[in-house]
């Protein structure tokens, strides 16, 4: 992943329109990125171009938390992001909902993607190679992927059983009858 700041807010829905602007930016990319992250003018990482963002940070307390930016930030909310959410809930999992700052990558200790295309994806490394747009020198974050009993798997096995188990089961035919 790698940040990249400026632009108009994100719009309520993804047209067109946006996903032409965020490909301009995607020339900027170095080889090894898979996601652009968007920042707001402030240094606050707010989402992907086609997922949410999740970083997991220590709660202060000896355990985990999760932070991801809140809709009102400028997010769209995300049909991975609410199951996401719910699993959290789930697990007593502390989630908190603003937008992390890039000057507190040294405390991250797992980060994820979300999407209804990649349900949940481990993000092993942060590059922030453009000085100037996340501090005054470029920085790599690495994250320690795999991870033993980590976070992001108790999410992903958390977010699949509600997922493939939910619902009632249906009944289908064909238009014939």
């Amino acid at each position: 992943a790698a940040p990249r700041g400026g632009g108009p807010p994100p719009p309520a829905v993804k047209h067109s329109q946006w996903v032409a602007d965020r490909l301009l930016l995607k020339q900027h990319f170095l080889p090894s990125t898979g996601e652009g992250i968007l920042c707001d003018g402030g240094g606050h990482m707010l989402e992907g171009f086609i997922t949410n963002l999740f970083i997991v940070t220590d709660d202060g307390e000896g355990g985990s938390q999760v932070v991801t930016a809140a809709v009102r930030d400028g997010v769209l909310p995300g049909v991975m992001r609410a199951i996401v959410i719910q699993a959290c809930a789930t697990l007593g999992v502390r989630l908190v909902e603003k937008a992390a700052h890039w000057s507190s990558h040294a405390t991250w200790q797992e980060a994820f993607l979300t999407s209804s295309l990649r349900p949940l994806q481990p993000v092993k490394r942060v590059i922030c190679a453009v000085p100037g747009l996340c501090g005054e020198q470029p920085w790599i974050v690495t994250l320690p992927w795999p991870r033993q009993e980590s976070l992001t798997d108790r999410l992903r096995a958390e977010c699949l059983h509600a997922t493939c188990l939910g619902g009632e089961p249906t009944e289908i035919s064909d238009a014939s009858n």
